[in-house]
């Protein structure tokens, strides 16, 4: 197979922390594939990734988000704050928004969904490796459902925000995300925007 290209030219570390025996195997054998990556280490709940994260500097970790005895979440959160420089993948079940809107609390450098195509992982990593953030548009889908309450009360041309100008209602949706993706707002998206 041809190398994962990006614009990091060596070899890619990566660690696989997921609870699933089967997925672990999965993401390994796919992982491999591509002759500049190089799987360092599996674990099997958040606790075991921190530490064999610490342990190894891997370039990047894949993430599962729902384990026992530390969730992706925490386990993103704690990686992210001691090794800043490491990119993390969550894996995000399609069918949880509570878990979709905590994983974009967690810190993480891209979102995908858990099972999907292993090009929109490859494009998840890829991302996340030039310093992008890659949202999976099934994500996208889930957190746009999660803002709906407060997109009717927005005009479809907002009044002037601050000295910003004028926003359609697209642009402010857009900012949001970014905004939960960076964590710097709330999550709880009737808290983001009120009217004076």
């Amino acid at each position: 197979m041809e190398q994962l290209t990006t614009s990091q030219q060596e070899q890619i570390r990566i660690l696989i922390v997921d609870d699933d025996p089967m997925m672990q195997l999965w993401l390994e054998q796919v992982l491999s594939d591509y002759p500049n990556i190089e799987v360092v280490g599996l674990a099997e709940n958040g606790k075991l990734g921190v530490a064999a994260a610490i342990e190894k500097k891997p370039d990047l970790v894949v993430m599962d988000i729902a384990m026992s005895e530390l969730d992706g979440i925490a386990a993103t959160q704690q990686i992210k704050e001691k090794l800043p420089a490491t990119r993390v993948v969550v894996l995000i079940s399609h069918d949880s928004q509570q878990e979709v809107m905590g994983a974009l609390s967690s810190g993480a450098d891209a979102y995908c969904v858990k099972g999907a195509s292993v090009e929109r992982l490859i494009s998840a990593i890829t991302a996340a490796i030039d310093g992008a953030t890659y949202l999976d548009p099934q994500v996208g889908r889930m957190v746009i459902q999660n803002l709906q309450p407060i997109l009717p009360s927005l005009p479809e041309k907002s009044a002037n925000l601050s000295s910003i100008g004028l926003w359609t209602k697209s642009k402010i949706v857009s900012v949001i995300i970014t905004l939960i993706i960076s964590g710097n707002v709330p999550l709880s998206p009737v808290n983001l925007i009120t009217e004076k």
